[in-house]
């Protein structure tokens, strides 16, 4: 189950300046522009410049996979005693 909370921007103004979100948002984005670049492969750009889409994508899946692991191994709270 996902439940969601709009957050109040005058109470949290702190939620945007937290340095997890802000590199795991910019590897998402990056993830979405190799992605884009793909469709069109190693066409030369004006100027002689070629962008390699598949380079790009595949650096933000480590990036992101980075990112994940730290989340559940360094950022998670530590479990709560269960008994059961």
């Amino acid at each position: 189950m996902k439940i969601y909370k709009k957050l109040d921007i005058n109470t949290f103004n702190d939620i945007w300046a937290d340095e997890f979100l802000k590199e795991y948002a910019t590897a998402l984005i990056k993830r979405q522009w190799g992605e884009n670049l793909k469709k069109f492969g190693n066409m030369n750009l004006p100027g002689g410049i070629t962008i390699n889409g598949d380079a790009i994508y595949s650096e933000a899946i480590t990036e992101i996979e980075k990112l994940e692991t730290r989340l559940t191994k360094d950022l998670q709270l530590p479990l709560d005693l269960f008994i059961g």
